[in-house]
Parts: C-alpha cells; sequence; structure tokens
C-alpha cells in the first residue's frame, strides 16, 4: 500500500468498481441515444436541403436559436 498522505488525496477521485462500471454503461448508452438522434436531425437537415442556398443563409441565423425548442415545420 502506499503512504497515508500519498492515497489520502487521491481517494475523493476513486469510485467505487461497480460504480465506475455503471457509469461507463449509461456513456455507452447515451452515446448510442446521441448516435440516433444525431441521425434523425441529418434526416431532418436532407428534408430542407432543397432549398436555395442564399434563402438557407438567411434562415440559418434564425432557425438556429427557434429550431431546438419549437418542433413546428419551416414551410
Amino acid at each position: 500500500k502506499q503512504s497515508d498522505d500519498e492515497s489520502s488525496e487521491e481517494e475523493d477521485f476513486k469510485l467505487p468498481r461497480n460504480t465506475v462500471k455503471r457509469m461507463r454503461k449509461s456513456e455507452k448508452t447515451l452515446k448510442i441515444e446521441t448516435r440516433n438522434q444525431f441521425a434523425n436531425l441529418m434526416e431532418e437537415d436532407i428534408d430542407e436541403d432543397h432549398r436555395p442556398m442564399e434563402e438557407e443563409d438567411k434562415q440559418v441565423e434564425g432557425t438556429r436559436t427557434t429550431k431546438t425548442t419549437t418542433k413546428s415545420p419551416a414551410k
């Protein structure tokens, strides 16, 4: 074992092993969920891609903030 003064500092950051495992597991599921959400977002964006570019640029400023809060189609 290490000397007390060395280990006592680290003790705060050490989590029980099963807690770490649980965190890792939930991290994995979170990544999967995020990936799915991202895929959904990409599909939504593709729907809007047929708009002319100039129009897209004008709308970006307005939509970026509202898109997340309101789920109304921009048409």
